[in-house]
C-alpha cells in the first residue's frame, strides 16, 4: 500500500452501525473505506427480562444490548435505566424509556464501579452481549450487591475472502484506521492478509478507551494511537481532525 493524496478512514465497525460515521466522515472531506470487523447478531436462546421489575437499577452497556433488548421487551420499562455512556443513555431516551440515571464520566465499567459504591442499589441487572469483561458482576460480590447478568446478543468475526479484503484496502489506501473496541482490533489482523499487515500497523489508529490504547501497542501499532474522547463517534471526529491535521 502506498499513501494517497486525499486521507482515507479504514472504517471497522458492523455494517449497521457504519454509515452515519461513513457520512460524517465524508462531510469532513475524507475518503472512507468500510471493513466490517465484526457482526452482531441476536443469541440462540430467548432469555428473560423479568429480573428488570425488582431491579433498583438496569445497566445496558451497549446501544446494541438495548436493541436487542428492546426487541424482547420493548421499552419504556419500570425500572431506573442506565448506559454505560452518555449515547447508549441518549438511545434509552430516544426510546421512550423515562426513568434514567444519566451516565458519568469516565464512561467505562471501572467508573461505573466507582459510582455504584456511593449508591444505594442493592439489586442491579446487566444487559451486555455475550462474553466479554466482568468487572461489574464481579465487584457487585464484593459489594453486596444482587447481580443478574442477561446476555441478549452475541459478536462474530464477519467471513471475508483475503483476495477481497487486499482488493478492498488496495483500492482506496487507508491513512487511518477507527476501531470501536478490542475485539474489532484483533478482528482486523485475523482478517487483514499477512501482506499488508506490516503498513497497517504503522497507521495511525483513534480507538474508544485506554485498555484499546493498551491491546493496540501489544498487538504491533506503532504509529500515533488516540482514545476518543469522549468514546463514540463525536469523539472519533475530533481525534480524526487532530491525526490527520
Amino acid at each position: 500500500m502506498s499513501t494517497p493524496a486525499t486521507p482515507c478512514v479504514l472504517i471497522t465497525r458492523a455494517s449497521h452501525q457504519a454509515q452515519g460515521f461513513i457520512d460524517a466522515c465524508k462531510d469532513l472531506g475524507y475518503n472512507t473505506t468500510h471493513l466490517p470487523c465484526i457482526e452482531i447478531s441476536a443469541i440462540d436462546n430467548t432469555p428473560s427480562l423479568d429480573a428488570i421489575d425488582t431491579a433498583d437499577l438496569v445497566l445496558l452497556t451497549s446501544v446494541n444490548a438495548i436493541d436487542y433488548a428492546h426487541q424482547l421487551r420493548r421499552l419504556p420499562w419500570p425500572a431506573k435505566t442506565t448506559g454505560i455512556g452518555n449515547v447508549s443513555t441518549a438511545w434509552l431516551a430516544k426510546l421512550g424509556q423515562q426513568q434514567i440515571q444519566q451516565a458519568e464520566p469516565p464512561f467505562t465499567s471501572e467508573g461505573f464501579v466507582d459510582h455504584l459504591k456511593q449508591s444505594d442499589v442493592k439489586k442491579l441487572v446487566v444487559i451486555k452481549g455475550d462474553g466479554g469483561r466482568n468487572v461489574i458482576q464481579s465487584a457487585c460480590i464484593e459489594l453486596g450487591i444482587e447481580c443478574t447478568t442477561i446476555e441478549v446478543y452475541k459478536r462474530i468475526l464477519p467471513h471475508h475472502h483475503s483476495d477481497d479484503v487486499n482488493a478492498l484496502l488496495t483500492s482506496n489506501l487507508p491513512t487511518v484506521i477507527c476501531a470501536t473496541s478490542n475485539e474489532v482490533l484483533q478482528n482486523l489482523l485475523k482478517l487483514v492478509p499477512d501482506a499488508l499487515q506490516p503498513q497497517l500497523l504503522s497507521l495511525p489508529l483513534i480507538v474508544n478507551s485506554e485498555r484499546s490504547l493498551s491491546l493496540a501497542r501489544e498487538l504491533g501499532f506503532t504509529n500515533d494511537v488516540l482514545v476518543a474522547d469522549p468514546p463514540g463517534d463525536k469523539g472519533q471526529l475530533q481525534a480524526l481532525q487532530q491525526i490527520t491535521a
